[in-house]
């Protein structure tokens, strides 16, 4: 079984719905259009950095395409 986990960022709870290398990909629980992608802080951590550089924002969008496509 999957272990389902759950962040809170800005008063909004969102799911980790994926991992993929230093990225999480976070989807908005009450509202599933908005989605947010952060950058593990540490690896064995909760902490994640905001993705603020386009090309760093469209890497981990091409990851995740690559990945589940």
């Amino acid at each position: 079984m999957n272990k389902v986990s759950f962040v809170m960022i800005n008063g909004i709870d969102y799911l980790i719905s994926h991992r993929i290398l230093d990225y999480v990909y976070l989807i908005d629980v009450d509202n599933p259009n908005n989605f947010l992608i952060r950058k593990v802080k540490k690896l064995g951590t909760s902490e994640y950095l905001e993705v603020i550089e386009d090309d760093e924002y469209n890497e981990a969008l091409n990851l995740f395409k690559e990945k589940y496509n």
